[in-house]
């Protein structure tokens, strides 16, 4: 084969970045939803505290029962991105919080605040599965790995740039209400910006023997493989979070580090996040999705255990050694991140994706509620009891995952070939119909 004979690669596709039709409206709405939570997230505690007049850990149990109660809630209320389709849903869920974000400033008592951000939870929930359920509407299946890419680098700017554009609002007026209005604001936009993509539900086989008697949703239940893999999303998440919320603690408490470091520490994994999770996504992409996702976990073990071995250090030399940590810690975050979304795609029937993908959020809805309470707990107990306890975690969930890729393969095979839920494939045939 001569080089003019080989297959050419758009500088798009060498970079990773999605080529779908739709690709660019899926981004910049992710970007505008991910930038009206990063404007009004980071204060709401304050905010509620203000608004309410209530203890910071009485706001604190009250924002984390609804957090509880959506991943409770999220694998019902996924069903609905099966039945009506996820674009329907996403524009549902966005127009119901743009109403619920303003009742926040009426709000008087304790128990209505309870009610809405209960609320604001499940739709929250409910739109993070519609925003990967969708994803398997709109691409070709080659193309999903970049896309969920594209959703995790627009979540990462995002959320950083409404943080920046929340606080210097705060800063010029003073005035919490115009976060939340903006943020409402963001969500008719996202609605907006969906309106134009067209709609495509999954229906179910007739007859098919997936539903069982006792419903749909307890058949994904059974499903051991996909509930294992959900466990394990679920230990992922709880130990991702030891660096957003055990790590500043560790840094200051532990280490004596100045405040800055942990800005530092944030900045080069939101840099890294923001210029890398294409490229990296795509060349990741070439390979099984859950072995790379076992792979990711291995540089979250390495992590943990030079954390845990970072207490001897001072100084420039400890700074030094805790970026570094957090770059191998940001190499497995952009790994997992993505490969973690792939494989419940592979794993889910494609009439069933939204049930999946909504057990796979209640195990990360419950691993992210845990989080503040078990780093608390681990800090106080021993700094580095806790880092060697996550290390030996994560090495037995990569070792664990990497496992799985036989299963898988196993499954694939004995269900012979697999109909995609590509744009162009999305309901099964009816085996009713007539030519």
């Amino acid at each position: 084969m001569t080089e003019d004979d080989r297959p050419r690669v758009s500088g798009r596709a060498r970079w990773g970045i999605p080529q779908g039709q739709y690709a660019r409206r899926y981004a910049l709405a992710a970007l505008v939803n991910s930038l009206g939570s990063g404007m009004f997230y980071p204060f709401m505690l304050l905010f509620f505290t203000e608004r309410l007049g209530l203890p910071l850990v009485s706001a604190g149990a009250v924002l984390t029962f609804a957090a509880l109660v959506s991943a409770a809630c999220v694998s019902f209320t996924s069903r609905a991105l099966d039945r009506f389709g996820a674009r329907n849903v996403i524009i549902v869920l966005a127009i119901t919080r743009a109403l619920l974000f303003p009742v926040y400033l009426a709000i008087n008592n304790v128990w209505l605040f309870a009610l809405v951000a209960t609320a604001v939870a499940i739709a929250d929930r409910t739109d993070m599965v519609a925003g990967q359920v969708i994803v398997s509407e709109l691409a070709e299946e080659k193309e999903r790995p970049a896309w969920f890419a594209l959703s995790r680098m627009t979540l990462n700017a995002g959320l950083g740039a409404g943080a920046l554009l929340g606080g210097a609002l705060l800063a010029l007026t003073g005035q919490y209400a115009l976060i939340v209005v903006a943020n409402a604001v963001s969500f008719l936009l996202v609605a907006l910006l969906y309106l134009p993509i067209p709609s495509r539900r999954r229906q179910s086989r007739p007859g098919s023997a997936e539903q069982g008697a006792d419903g749909p949703s307890m058949a994904i239940w059974r499903d051991r493989l996909m509930v294992c893999f959900a466990t394990v999303n679920g230990l992922w998440i709880l130990a991702g979070l030891a660096i957003e919320i055990g790590l500043p603690v560790y840094l200051v408490v532990t280490l004596g580090l100045p405040e800055w470091t942990i800005s530092l520490v944030f900045l080069v994994n939101t840099l890294l996040v923001t210029l890398l999770q294409l490229p990296v996504s795509a060349r990741v992409a070439r390979h099984p999705a859950v072995r790379m996702f076992g792979y990711g976990l291995v540089a979250y073990a390495i992590t943990f255990a030079m954390l845990a071995l970072s207490p001897g250090l001072d100084g420039a030399g400890a700074v030094v050694f805790v970026v570094v940590a957090v770059c191998v810690f940001t190499a497995g975050e952009m790994i997992t991140s993505v490969t973690g979304m792939v494989v419940v795609t592979e794993l889910a029937p494609p009439h069933r994706l939204g049930g999946y993908v909504g057990l796979q959020h209640t195990f990360l809805g419950v691993g992210s509620a845990m989080a503040p309470l078990v780093y608390s707990a681990g800090l106080a107990w021993s700094p580095q009891g806790l880092w060697s306890l996550l290390a030996v975690l994560m090495a037995v969930l990569a070792a664990a995952s990497i496992l799985m890729r036989s299963h898988m393969a196993a499954r694939a095979s004995a269900s012979g070939p697999v109909v995609a839920a590509t744009p162009g494939n999305l309901n099964p045939p009816d085996p009713m119909a007539r030519g």
